[in-house]
């Protein structure tokens, strides 16, 4: 019996990462993806930072979770389309670098946080944040 699907390592056709999360996430390149190709004159459109996201990347069909949503069904989304976020959980003199997170880890201190958001709005009531933020 069947109770959920995983997409993880999920894979498609795409050229590059930009057009690839639009062919995973949409099962369509736009044709300002397939114009913009190498170039990406706006933004490279992964969704990944503020600078990265562009309306125009996107199908106006929507995306797999909209379609999963409109059919009743329940799904988590553990990272695509999302801002990394990370601080101190105290008030520290700087922001966190590379090697500050890995002695966090190393030495179980548990002194940094680490929280994601989401950028599309219909994806964000889906968005395993880890409950920080």
């Amino acid at each position: 019996m069947h109770e959920f699907a995983l997409l993880d390592h999920t894979y498609c056709s795409g050229s590059k990462s930009p057009d690839g999360h639009q062919w995973t996430d949409s099962a369509i390149a736009t044709d300002y993806m397939e114009k913009s190709f190498a170039g990406f004159p706006r933004s490279y459109p992964s969704g990944a930072q503020t600078n990265e996201i562009d309306a125009l990347a996107y199908s106006p069909a929507g995306f797999i979770w909209d379609d999963a949503i409109a059919h009743g069904k329940t799904l988590r989304d553990y990272g695509e389309f999302t801002f990394s976020k990370w601080r101190w959980k105290t008030p520290h003199k700087a922001k966190p670098g590379f090697l500050d997170f890995y002695r966090d880890f190393t030495n179980g201190h548990g002194n940094l946080v680490l929280w994601s958001e989401a950028h599309i709005e219909s994806l964000r009531p889906y968005v395993a944040t880890n409950g920080f933020g």
